[in-house]
């Protein structure tokens, strides 16, 4: 049995606790609002705060913090601030740490496919340099270390872009626009993963196996669910890349949700 901190419990982080909980591990769940929970020990602190930051000694961290606006100074206080002030507050040894990223850090927007190796050097003034800073302070923080960059992540209780695909609310696109997904249930199960196998540390992109054209999925969506289709539009999305998931299905991880059709019809049929 170890001793966990989940810093964040949210869409992603809840679940994780609740999976740690099961395997028999001792979890602490750090959230800013009060939380009851009657098997997660629950600690109330506000991370960008330093001084107010008090915690146990753990032997595993995992940081899945989200900011509550895209406004970049919230954004570094979350992500940068907030890491940083974790890792100075820990008692005891440094313990192996998991950080939950985005592929956000990559800025290929043309189609192109990227793996872990192409990611932007940190700039202060963007997201993509604020992820990776606070990526970089993680793994520099001890040798057992990762971070995990997830696509989009859907599953319950999210479901906006299935419920468009369903309605026909996404038109389709002149040039190719590629997404990248993950199902939520997929993301705790890497985090697992990676706490189970200890591969080498370091990055890891967690996509599902098919970074699909949007068009592809509206095509999908009309054959599936008899959806209409919208007619071309020129407009695109500012990310569009093809993300690589070679380097952690390659340490054994194996997809639940390899592609949205694995998921979308069986949310939607949820949702009936």
């Amino acid at each position: 049995m170890a001793r966990i901190l989940v810093a964040g419990l949210g869409y992603v982080g809840l679940p994780l606790a609740e999976a740690l909980v099961q395997e028999g591990h001792q979890v602490f769940g750090l959230k800013r609002k009060p939380y009851q929970s009657s098997s997660i020990q629950v600690l109330c602190f506000d991370a960008t705060n330093s001084e107010s930051l008090v915690l146990p000694e753990v032997d595993e961290v995992v940081f899945c913090m989200a900011p509550k606006s895209r406004d970049l100074e919230i954004y570094k206080s979350c992500y940068v601030d907030a890491t940083k002030n974790i890792i100075a507050a820990l008692p005891g040894k440094t313990p192996a740490m998991y950080f939950v990223s985005s592929t956000a850090v990559y800025s290929q927007d043309q189609g192109e496919w990227v793996d872990e190796s192409m990611a932007d050097s940190p700039e202060p003034n963007n997201r993509s340099g604020i992820l990776r800073a606070a990526e970089e302070h993680v793994l520099a923080a001890t040798d057992d270390s990762y971070a995990l960059r997830f696509g989009g992540i859907y599953g319950p209780g999210r479901t906006r872009l299935i419920q468009k695909l369903a309605n026909g609310d996404v038109p389709l696109s002149a040039k190719p626009y590629y997404t990248n997904r993950i199902h939520r249930d997929d993301c705790v199960a890497a985090i697992q993963h990676l706490q189970h196998e200890r591969p080498a540390s370091g990055t890891y992109n967690a996509v599902d196996d098919d970074p699909a054209d949007r068009n592809d999925m509206i095509r999908w969506a009309q054959s599936e669910l008899g959806s209409p289709v919208q007619e071309k539009t020129e407009n695109q999305g500012q990310m569009n890349k093809r993300v690589s998931n070679k380097k952690l299905k390659a340490s054994g991880f194996k997809f639940q949700y390899s592609s949205f059709k694995d998921a979308y019809k069986e949310i939607l049929e949820g949702l009936d």
